[in-house]
């Protein structure tokens, strides 16, 4: 009997030993085959895009394609996410590898990715790339935000559209029911936390990459420019012409601002806040004094 034991527990040592054994090989052709995809992607010629909501994003990219359509320059935009609506948008390995490796071209677009810089996305970077930042002055963001949603809910109510997003968790029915102030307060509370990380977190590192830093501004005022610093090539001005619908473009540079004093207050009171606690060069890339201004009237 004794002896059986001391079989059946040799038995079980080996047993858990191979098990361990065969899960350090899983692990380890794991992390050599997520190696080799980083590697590959890291050899490639690609334009990163981040941005921050509302910042003519989709307009500079619709115009990207049509600018390099015109002035016949090679590049092919794909997609780096599985999935959009309300899920946090972090740029997935797999995504990126599997449309970069069934595509003919050299040049490629990633677009559209509303995140903070994480030391994930650091892995990726490397000197064949450059890397998009757009952004948008906060009291125009909000407001845009604000009136997107308003139109978004509408749709969704009359066409049953989806109505998502990854910084408010609120129905359609729900959001329509709001008074203005409270979706306001939504949105400062909810949302502005996130477009602060966005900034901080893209402003602080060295990423070995070229940055090109765009505001809304320049955007819409310095299209044709931005392309040629973009595609390293003067591009000719071929009267592109882009639907309003085509590119969410609404309001734009006219819209007023309808926060009210102590709305002003809170959105100041939340950026200074937020800058006398992180360590941040966040005034390297945008500027507050109009937030002093608005605090001092």
């Amino acid at each position: 009997m004794i002896y059986l034991d001391k079989i059946k527990k040799i038995k079980n040592f080996i047993l858990r030993k191979s098990s361990e054994f065969n899960d350090q090989i899983i692990k380890k052709k794991y992390t050599d085959y997520q190696n080799h995809k980083i590697n590959f992607i890291k050899k490639k010629s690609i334009i990163w895009h981040f941005a921050t909501p509302k910042s003519a994003s989709t307009y500079l990219m619709k115009y990207i394609d049509k600018s390099a359509m015109e002035n016949n320059v090679d590049i092919r935009r794909i997609r780096a996410l599985p999935d959009h609506n309300n899920r946090v948008q972090e740029i997935s390995l797999d995504t990126l590898f599997f449309f970069i490796k069934n595509s003919n071209n050299k040049n490629f677009l990633i677009s559209h990715v509303h995140s903070p810089l994480n030391n994930y996305l650091l892995k990726l970077f490397s000197s064949n790339h450059k890397i998009i930042i757009q952004y948008r002055d906060v009291i125009d963001t909000l407001l845009s935000l604000r009136d997107y949603m308003d139109l978004e809910a509408m749709n969704e109510i009359k066409e049953q559209k989806l109505f998502s997003s990854p910084w408010i968790e609120i129905s359609a029915k729900n959001w329509v029911k709001l008074s203005s102030k409270e979706k306001n307060n939504l949105i400062i509370h909810y949302y502005l936390p996130w477009h602060l990380k966005f900034l901080h977190s893209w402003s602080n590192e060295r990423l070995g990459a070229e940055v090109i830093y765009l505001n809304y501004e320049n955007v819409i005022n310095n299209i044709d420019n931005i392309c040629s610093k973009i595609f390293n090539k003067e591009v000719k001005k071929k009267n592109i012409y882009l639907t309003k619908q085509s590119i969410r473009f609404n309001i734009g540079q006219d819209r007023q601002n309808t926060f009210n004093e102590d709305e002003i207050l809170k959105i100041y009171n939340f950026i200074s806040f937020y800058l006398s606690t992180m360590n941040t060069n966040i005034e390297n890339i945008y500027d507050l004094k109009k937030f002093k201004k608005l605090n001092e009237n």
